[in-house]
């Protein structure tokens, strides 16, 4: 059983789509919106313009020699500058590296960090993904993933961690020389999420599929990298992902509910995903609730979960974030089928009460989604974020390019942002997507990807609130 006290921090994620065979359209819950580009009249300054201020009119790509690269995770520091974790192809060109790279606030890379700026990281010369990012308080960095420990043609995806100094080296007071590796058991196991305790012992929250069943796996070490527990909870059919780009989501956050009646504060690990019905053979939203010592939370949902089907397909959720009332917001896409020569990926976001049952007051019955328009056209959400007012921002990507979005509290979109309350930027020739965000001093900042048309970049961009 996994024994946690109070937790802080948290960081994010990724994953690959790719559309079904066409099937025809059935209805959606929730309000239906639509993406525009962005215009040409959005002025300076505006909500959803790009910084100028920031690499170059607001984007900054940064490639390798060996090319691929990507960032699922991204954090702004108080001074400003922006750290950011992904992979990397390895120096020795057989596989995928951890990756950090720092960045100076205005978009530059930090020399004083690793080497020029980036540090790369294996763990076994072959995959190694990074997803999830966190900063402690004594400025070290941890970073979770998975890497794959088999060896020849047999393929075995274990949890991975690694801790750096503040100047990207690896912390060798953790694991054993900065890193640590975790088998739940014969299937895939892998580290999204990532939350520091103040005593600086550390929560990490993923998926195993182990048992025949896709868990949510829950993993709480020392701060010296000493495995404390364990904590496997069984949220839907097996689904063994079809390759390492096809890595399920799984968020983790801290969500602190405060009795009415006593004025008591109670706080909880919330953890989303997905979870595949045996009933359907699609997926839904899937939201469990953690007390902190581990156990399932049995007022919230049923047992400790909530599952919630948005459309007749499947409804992938990727983005968790609590709000100060304690409402929970989790976002990702729904597939509404297909229609001739139209693809039906559709955002969505779903807002649930503090006990886990949706939020009337949000959308229609708590679920916003939205239509795409034009032909070949679909999109997603990849993370979400909570302004100070109350607003939610998403980031993801919508036909080809990255896209960030805003809805108001009540789930309307805020058509004071970008254009109609949308940004779809194509930053690189070729495609891009935003896959994780932050937000900074009244600044949205984004990292994914970028395809140059030779190679794959990191791709940040920083926007106006």
């Amino acid at each position: 059983m996994l024994w946690l006290t109070s937790l802080v921090g948290l960081r994010k994620g990724k994953s690959g789509r790719r559309p079904a065979a066409p099937r025809r359209q059935r209805r959606t819950r929730g309000v239906q919106l639509c993406l525009e580009s962005l215009e040409d009249r959005v002025v300076p300054s505006a909500p959803g313009t790009l910084d100028s201020s920031f690499g170059s009119g607001g984007i900054v790509l940064t490639a390798n020699s060996q090319g691929l690269q990507d960032a699922p995770a991204v954090q702004v520091q108080s001074n400003g500058q922006v750290v950011v974790a992904g992979e990397a192809v390895g120096s020795n060109k057989t596989g995928w590296d951890f990756r950090l790279a720092r960045y100076n606030a205005n978009g530059t890379l930090d020399t004083s960090f690793g080497s020029g700026g980036q540090v790369t990281t294996d763990f076994n010369r072959l995959a190694d993904m990074a997803y999830g990012l966190s900063t402690q308080a004594d400025g070290k960095y941890v970073v979770v993933g998975k890497t794959n420990q088999g060896s020849g043609n047999t393929v075995d995806y274990n949890f991975a961690i690694a801790r750096y100094n503040a100047n990207g080296t690896l912390d060798t007071t953790f694991g054993s020389g900065g890193k640590v590796t975790l088998s739940f058991g014969k299937g895939e196991d892998s580290a999204r999420s990532v939350l520091v305790e103040p005593d600086g012992s550390i929560l990490v929250a993923g998926y195993a599929i182990e048992n025949n069943a896709y868990n949510f796996a829950l993993a709480h070490y020392s701060a010296t990298g000493q495995l404390l527990g364990t904590t496997l909870t069984p949220i839907g059919q097996l689904e063994p992902p079809s390759g390492p780009w096809n890595s399920p989501y799984v968020k983790a956050a801290l969500q602190t509910v405060t009795d009415p009646n006593t004025g008591l504060s109670t706080t909880y690990v919330v953890v989303a995903g997905s979870s595949k019905s045996s009933a359907t053979n699609d997926k839904d939203f899937a939201v469990a609730r953690y007390q902190l010592n581990g156990q399932l939370d049995s007022t919230f949902g049923t047992a400790g979960v909530v599952k919630t089907r948005v459309s007749q397909y499947d409804d992938v959720a990727s983005g968790l974030a609590i709000q100060a009332d304690g409402k929970i917001v989790v976002a990702g896409s729904t597939d509404t089928g297909y229609t001739p020569n139209k693809t039906a990926y559709n955002i969505a976001v779903v807002r649930y009460n503090p006990d886990g049952t949706l939020d009337s007051t949000f959308g229609t019955v708590g679920i916003v989604t939205t239509v795409n328009s034009g032909l070949f056209q679909h999109a997603y959400a990849d993370d979400v974020a909570i302004q100070p007012d109350g607003k939610i921002d998403i980031v993801g990507y919508n036909n080809g390019n990255s896209l960030v979005g805003r809805f108001n509290a009540d789930g309307s979109v805020d058509t004071t942002f970008g254009a109609n309350g949308f940004v779809t930027d194509a930053v690189t020739s070729g495609g891009s997507e935003a896959t994780t965000m932050a937000l900074y001093n009244g600044k949205i900042y984004t990292a994914g990807w970028g395809y140059t048309g030779s190679t794959t970049d990191l791709a940040l961009m920083r926007l106006f609130e």
